[in-house]
């Protein structure tokens, strides 16, 4: 017969700890947002730094390569901007 295990002994188990104020967990999930956004954001960032890729972008939308650089290069500055004002 399997052993009961009560809720508060899991969460005295639980990686946060069994004295965590519900001010950490919420830290914690926070940090966890941050890193996904700031993951997508470099993903972004990436993509427009590219001069490949920004070629690739210009023939897609039958933009001139030029129109394209600048496009890129304003996206950059602002996904850069928003990801050092991140907290």
């Amino acid at each position: 017969m399997p052993e009961y295990t009560s809720s508060e002994e899991l969460q005295r188990h639980n990686h946060i700890g069994a004295f965590a104020s519900d001010g950490d967990k919420k830290a914690e999930r926070d940090v966890t947002e941050v890193e996904r956004v700031k993951k997508v954001l470099d993903k972004h960032i990436k993509q427009h730094s590219s001069t490949r890729t920004v070629r690739e972008e210009a023939t897609k939308h039958q933009r001139t390569a030029d129109y394209q650089l600048d496009l890129s290069a304003d996206i950059v500055e602002i996904l850069e901007k928003i990801k050092s004002e991140l907290r």
